[in-house]
């Protein structure tokens, strides 16, 4: 919830101030910040997403500022595209597959 507010907050600012070329950088690192700390109750991928939000940020503000169609395309859709297909492959592991064999022959006993 605090990233969610702070990112409330700033992007009126950047509206307020005509900055609004640093809203999607900005939203992408609150996205990365807020992300962080909910992977202490969700699984570990989710750090590795905040993670690679945060990194994208500062590589987008330091090389490559004003591109803020990119920002948003690169940010969120292609990590979200490749954190899908990480986990869609973790799960199709073959030692992952029988952990859920097993887990469901649990739940019928």
């Amino acid at each position: 919830m605090p990233a969610f507010v702070a990112g409330g907050a700033i992007s009126v600012a950047l509206w307020q101030t005509g900055q609004l070329e640093f809203l999607p950088a900005m939203w992408l690192t609150v996205y990365g910040a807020g992300a962080l700390p909910s992977s202490f109750f969700a699984p570990c991928s989710i750090a590795w997403l905040g993670a690679s939000c945060l990194v994208l940020c500062v590589v987008v503000l330091v090389i490559l500022p004003g591109w803020p169609l990119l920002t948003m395309a690169v940010g969120f859709v292609v990590t979200h595209v490749v954190f899908g297909a990480c986990v869609l492959l973790a799960e199709r592991r073959p030692e992952r597959q029988q952990q859920a064999g097993w887990a469901t022959l649990e739940e019928l006993t």
